[in-house]
């Protein structure tokens, strides 16, 4: 089985690259942990957080992207879905990278459909649509649940009918059960599948944007915020054997042992959590 090996720095680029400032370096250590020779792919951006893709530094994205293309590594740029409140300065946002595109960036993920017609009319630019619309469920705590194969809901007429009117480049999986079966993925399409975590549930109200806000204004839906969520993770092992991580207002779950079967081959997107913080603070919030 044939797997393109990708790198996803989504919602962790900027810390990673405060504590290892030279480019490079992060992305051989990125590779090193997933137990890669090659990268062929990195995104950047967010699947869940509008406010840290509106807060990130044009400064420090030109780091990244300067540094992947002195390796010669296209990059994804990923969109999360924008409130109301925030879809202009969204659109602000992503006019900072036109100058970008068609050059160190040829692909952008996008998580909600508005967002997707947005980006078909106005730019000339491959689109995947994003893992936040796989709607299937998760949760290994069930484990009558979790221990079986899934068929992907994403395969039905009717979607892969949106798919090729607005030409879908590739649909972005997670792996919510042990097995992930895609026996029925359109061959025209290219499948991406995430790893070692799959997130879990992912929810509008962060308790890390909350921390400067007095108390009667704490707990609101997609607060504004400075980016704590950078400098805290929330792990735990509720199940022996298992890590859950929550980075801002998503929780991921561990999932080493699941397997992809049914396919002759997909993108593998590896996400280095591990890098955005010390082995030693990885031990202290285990014990």
């Amino acid at each position: 089985m044939k797997k393109q090996l990708c790198l996803n720095f989504c919602e962790i680029l900027e810390n990673i690259l405060l504590n290892a400032p030279k480019v490079e370096t992060v992305i051989q250590n990125a590779m090193e942990l997933a137990g890669y020779t090659e990268c062929e792919r990195i995104y950047v951006g967010s699947y869940f957080c509008s406010q840290y893709v509106l807060n990130t530094s044009m400064g420090l994205m030109k780091k990244l992207l300067d540094g992947a293309n002195r390796m010669g590594i296209p990059v994804t740029l990923v969109l999360p879905m924008f409130t109301e409140k925030d879809i202009s300065r969204g659109k602000e946002k992503i006019a900072e990278f036109i100058p970008y595109f068609q050059k160190e960036i040829d692909e952008i993920t996008v998580n909600d459909y508005g967002m997707l017609d947005y980006i078909h009319q106005n730019f000339s630019l491959r689109i995947n649509l994003g893992r936040l619309l796989f709607k299937d469920y998760r949760d290994p705590r069930y484990g009558e649940y979790y221990h079986q194969t899934s068929k992907p809901k994403y395969f039905s007429k009717q979607f892969l009918t949106i798919c090729r009117e607005y030409h879908i480049n590739s649909l972005e999986l997670d792996i919510p059960h042990e097995r992930l079966d895609l026996s029925d993925a359109p061959e025209d399409i290219t499948i991406s599948v995430h790893i070692p975590y799959t997130y879990m549930t992912v929810g509008m109200v962060c308790e890390f944007a909350s921390i400067p806000y007095e108390i009667s204004n704490k707990f609101r839906p997609n607060l504004p915020c400075n980016k704590d969520c950078l400098k805290n993770r929330l792990i735990s092992n509720v199940i022996e054997d298992r890590t859950y991580i929550k980075i801002g207002r998503t929780v991921y779950f561990e999932h080493a042992e699941a397997q992809v079967d049914g396919t002759k081959g997909y993108r593998e997107i590896f996400a280095p959590i591990q890098l955005s913080y010390s082995s030693d603070d990885l031990e202290h919030c285990n014990k």
